[in-house]
């Protein structure tokens, strides 16, 4: 197989053209990987503890995520780490390494997970086949209760919110919503 590294010689509206010819997509960035997954193009996509793979992953089937988890998760990027970027160590890794060349071993990195991403009745989520997910059966939990709620379940299992709890959680979040006086306050960014 042949590597290219395009780093920092590629324009945004040369993208497309060259994501387009590409076998695969190992990226950090998700952009890149956004634009890929959209011309079919397979991705292996790293996120740190800035994201999170399930809220912000590829779309699409088949995709592999590479998710550190840490204690400080999630993180703001443009603040100063106050752990040295401990969520890097894991990709540097000797069994990490091995696993993407395609050697499988022993010895798997702590705080590491390994996800394919899969399709549902909801859109796309991450089924982790590499690791320990500690919060994928609350993600899936909230997944089947959402369901259950947009009328979409296939079983008549309860689940496990009630109608009031699962819309306060999904009204009540705010990381994502621009402040009440915007635009009338200044930008300060």
């Amino acid at each position: 197989q042949q590597l290219e590294d395009l780093t920092g010689k590629t324009g945004l509206t040369d993208l497309p053209e060259i994501l387009s010819g590409l076998d695969m997509l190992l990226t950090p960035d998700t952009g890149a990987m956004h634009l890929a997954a959209h011309l079919g193009v397979p991705v292996q996509a790293f996120f740190l503890s800035s994201a999170w793979c399930w809220e912000t992953g590829p779309y699409g089937f088949g995709h592999k995520v590479w998710q550190t988890l840490e204690d400080c998760s999630p993180c703001r990027e443009s603040a100063p780490c106050p752990r040295d970027q401990a969520c890097l160590r894991p990709f540097g890794h000797p069994a990490f390494l091995a696993h993407l060349s395609g050697k499988f071993g022993e010895g798997w990195p702590e705080g590491l997970l390994g996800c394919i991403t899969m399709l549902d009745k909801l859109g796309v989520t991450c089924k982790t086949v590499d690791g320990g997910d500690p919060y994928e059966t609350a993600r899936n939990e909230l997944r089947n209760a959402l369901a259950e709620y947009l009328g979409l379940s296939d079983h008549s299992v309860p689940p496990p919110f009630t109608r009031a709890e699962l819309a306060e959680f999904l009204f009540t979040e705010k990381d994502w919503m621009l402040p009440g006086d915007w635009p009338q306050r200044p930008f300060t960014g």
